[in-house]
């Protein structure tokens, strides 16, 4: 049974700027939540109770929602040991990696922590409903050194399969179109730690090549549920007006945040302990914990993540 899971938090943001100017992409706020709290709480929904997380970009932001604990510390292959903290009952490790290394150079890189276990490996910045099971039960009993989840559609359709299994991405070994979408959630023996190279940057595509080469590389198409990669501003706000993806009992105005008389609010997600000010109007936006929104804004289809002056005005811009 997998009870591990090592959830990708290392990069940079770089589309999301300047939202991860602030925070790492992980811990952007979505639905009034860290993006990375979807990813763990899907996790130990199949029993996930161990918890590697990789950071890198603003790293002591990561000690903010996941304060250090006494608990077991593991070594890096880069030198660097884990801090410990939990997470709802589960083991969290937090691994810095001051130089990025990619998911193949991430996943070699806690080869300490991952033992002889079989591990669940799921990116941070994707939001989904997309049941795991299936996975697991394909990985528990096919065999495989890794066991991919895929959807039949998707803007980055690259790999062919047959069966249960990925015969070729993009094309490489000459044995087939893309037909399938890869969404970042995928299972690993730790046999496979034997193709990656210690304290290197690296793609962990040229370890699933290899496998696919050798009929290694497991495949299960899950259509059911939603998926979505939250890379740009325009697909952050666009998440937010997808009725798909609400959470159930969660409401647009959080928290302590209270609307004026004089003020509009529509299509809009607005945090916790959001002041705003008289005469404001906000239309199809999403506004940060903690901001003060001063009287007569005007905003629509902004994000907005620091504290917005008097009259200032804000029209179609994204912020």
């Amino acid at each position: 049974m997998i009870n591990k899971a090592f959830i990708l938090g290392a990069g940079l943001g770089t589309r999301l700027r300047p939202l991860t100017n602030v925070r790492p992409k992980p811990l952007v706020p979505l639905f009034h939540k860290p993006m990375m709290q979807y990813a763990l709480d899907r996790a130990l929904d199949v029993g996930i109770k161990d918890v590697a997380i990789n950071t890198h970009h603003l790293a002591p932001v990561w000690e903010q929602f996941f304060p250090i604990t006494q608990d077991q510390v593991f070594e890096g292959l880069n030198g660097i040991t884990s801090r410990p903290s939990k997470y709802k009952g589960a083991k969290i490790s937090l691994f810095q990696e001051d130089d990025l290394l990619e998911t193949g150079g991430g996943i070699k890189n806690l080869e300490n922590w991952i033992g002889s276990d079989d591990v669940l490996i799921y990116n941070g910045d994707i939001y989904c409903s997309i049941p795991l099971q299936p996975l697991i039960d394909l990985h528990e009993t096919g065999g495989f050194e890794a066991t991919l989840i895929l959807r039949s559609d998707g803007p980055a359709k690259h790999l062919a399969i047959e069966g249960d299994r990925v015969i070729d991405i993009k094309n490489t070994l000459g044995k087939g179109e893309g037909t399938h979408q890869f969404t970042g959630i995928y299972a690993i023996s730790p046999k496979i730690l034997k193709r990656l190279e210690a304290n290197k940057k690296e793609s962990i595509i040229q370890a699933f090549i290899e496998l696919a080469s050798e009929g290694k590389l497991g495949a299960v198409v899950v259509d059911d549920g939603e998926w979505f990669d939250l890379g740009t501003r325009e697909m952050y706000l666009d998440a937010h007006k997808s009725k798909s993806m609400r959470p159930d009992n969660v409401e647009e105005v959080a928290g302590k945040t209270t609307i004026p008389d004089s003020s509009s609010i529509t299509k809009s997600w607005i945090s916790d302990k959001v002041k705003i000010g008289q005469n404001v109007t906000i239309e199809d936006s999403v506004i940060w914990e903690g901001v003060t929104i001063g009287n007569g804004s005007k905003i629509r289809r902004s994000i907005i993540i620091s504290d917005v002056p008097e009259e200032t005005v804000l029209d179609s811009v994204d912020h």
